[in-house]
């Protein structure tokens, strides 16, 4: 490792002590970094700023200050670069990160050692080609579609390539990665899928009839969901940021993305424990506790 770039959670106000934290760890150890420019205003001199969409350049790592949230967002900035991304936990549920605040210093020591691992995780794509549009967005966790709006319905066909699977109205879709479906997905009725498994999950939200259920697809498909009955707030989002807007008869393509986002991994963060320890999955309940 010689160099690192920086982002954060600009709200969090753990944020600016845990940055300096790194900062010193790096001029220690003699490692370069980059700061995202939005961090212009903690005593950060201009010439170590960069925007951060650029901080993936001339860097090994990318560290993520925050919570999940702050992790998608760097991936959404730098994830198709395939730069590693490194966590820190300063807060909240942090399924994704890999440290908690108190082991800043001895995880980038592990890590400038070579104690680590990356793991390569699937993205999705998404498009619109009824109208056909040139911008394409990228998500590490899920694409949703939403109806934007309280007590409206959206109506949904899906289809694959050609065929026809399904239709219905609902509040909205979500369409979800393994390393998503413990996200909106779960909490929206849909299956834990290991993050190294490749699929595509798609599960309603709230929909109007029992019968629709979430469905798993190969990853290797191509989904196109065509829209009739859409409110006009309806929208796209990625990762829970904005993405575009929904309108009558607008068809969107969903699909593996040319690229994975690689994520900093240490051995003692399983998966299964990570369900036990953060969602207290599969976990009786004691009494009086």
């Amino acid at each position: 490792m010689k160099s690192i770039g920086i982002t954060a959670n600009l709200n969090n106000p753990l944020v600016p002590k845990a940055l300096k934290r790194v900062i010193r760890w790096c001029q220690k150890n003699r490692i370069k970094f980059k700061v995202d420019s939005n961090f212009a205003g903690v005593g950060v001199s201009t010439n170590l700023l960069c925007h951060k969409s650029q901080l993936w350049q001339g860097n090994d790592f990318l560290v993520s200050l925050g919570g999940d949230g702050t992790l998608l967002s760097a991936t959404q900035a730098a994830g198709k670069h395939q730069i590693p991304i490194l966590g820190i936990n300063l807060g909240g549920l942090g399924f994704l990160t890999q440290l908690t605040v108190k082991d800043i210093e001895s995880g980038l020591g592990r890590i400038k050692k070579g104690h680590f691992t990356t793991e390569r995780r699937l993205a999705l794509q998404a498009k619109k080609v009824k109208p056909r549009q040139d911008e394409v967005i990228f998500a590490l966790n899920d694409i949703v579609l939403h109806k934007g709006e309280v007590a409206h319905l959206i109506s949904f066909e899906i289809w694959v390539g050609k065929e026809f699977i399904c239709s219905f109205t609902a509040d909205g879709l979500i369409v979800s990665t393994p390393t998503g479906s413990t996200a909106y997905s779960l909490a929206a009725g849909g299956p834990i899928i290991h993050p190294q498994m490749e699929a595509i999950i798609v599960t309603p939200i709230c929909p109007q009839t029992m019968a629709t259920r979430p469905i798993i697809f190969s990853a290797d498909e191509k989904l196109i969901v065509k829209l009739d009955k859409v409110r006009a707030r309806s929208q796209v989002m990625v990762d829970g940021q904005s993405g575009f807007p929904l309108n009558k008869d607008d068809q969107v393509e969903i699909k593996r993305a040319p690229h994975q986002v690689t994520l900093v991994k240490f051995p003692e963060a399983s998966f299964y424990g990570v369900l036990r320890q953060k969602l207290h999955w599969g976990l009786l309940p004691k009494a009086g506790k």
